[in-house]
C-alpha cells in the first residue's frame, strides 16, 4: 500500500478500477450522499430494473444520474436493508 492512501475496505474485494470509478469518480453522479439501503429481500428479487427501470405503475424509477447502469452496478453501492 502506498503511504497516506487509505486502503479499500475488506467489502470492496475484487472490483476493478472501472467500478471504484463509479462512484469515486470525479465526475460520477453518485460521488456524495448516502446510497439508499433496498428495503426488500433480493431472493428472486435481483433484477433492480425490471422494477426500478420506470415502468412499473407505484415503483421509484432508478433517478437519471443512474441512466446506463446495469443490474450488476446496482448491488456495488445500495444492500439490503437490516433487518
Amino acid at each position: 500500500s502506498m503511504e497516506g492512501i487509505k486502503a479499500a475496505p475488506a467489502n470492496h474485494k475484487g472490483r476493478t478500477n472501472d467500478e471504484c470509478l463509479l462512484c469515486h469518480g470525479k465526475t460520477s453522479p453518485m460521488h456524495t450522499g448516502t446510497p439508499t439501503a433496498i428495503p426488500h429481500d433480493l431472493a428472486g428479487r435481483d433484477q433492480c430494473l425490471m422494477c426500478h427501470g420506470g415502468s412499473m405503475e407505484g415503483v421509484k424509477a432508478a433517478p437519471a444520474s443512474h441512466k446506463g447502469f446495469e443490474n450488476k452496478y446496482c448491488t456495488l453501492c445500495h444492500s439490503a436493508a437490516k433487518k
